[in-house]
């Protein structure tokens, strides 16, 4: 089994050997992503530093943590309407 710390450095060293770009996570995110100007690769770690999952999406698509903090926003507005709504009816 190989390390997060060595996993990162030979995506790196990797992605530069064909001229892609390369950012590791940084404080407390859990996506390293490799990219070029037409898409980006996210690789999503777990807490224990193992690969979870990996995205390729065209350059300008949303990431997953971006989708996840839309979902999250839509959500907190969907309930807050709701109660707003529960709130009306009782009056």
């Amino acid at each position: 089994m190989v390390s997060q710390q060595t996993l990162l450095e030979r995506l790196e060293t990797t992605a530069r050997l064909v001229d892609l770009s390369f950012a590791p996570p940084s404080g407390s995110e859990k996506s390293a992503f490799i990219s070029s100007e037409m898409f980006r690769i996210e690789i999503i770690f777990d807490p224990g530093g193992l690969v979870k999952d990996v995205r390729i999406s065209h350059q300008g698509e949303p990431t997953v943590r971006e989708r996840e903090k839309e979902r999250e926003r839509e959500r907190d507005e969907y309930f807050r309407s709701l109660v707003n709504r529960l709130i009306r009816v009782k009056v």
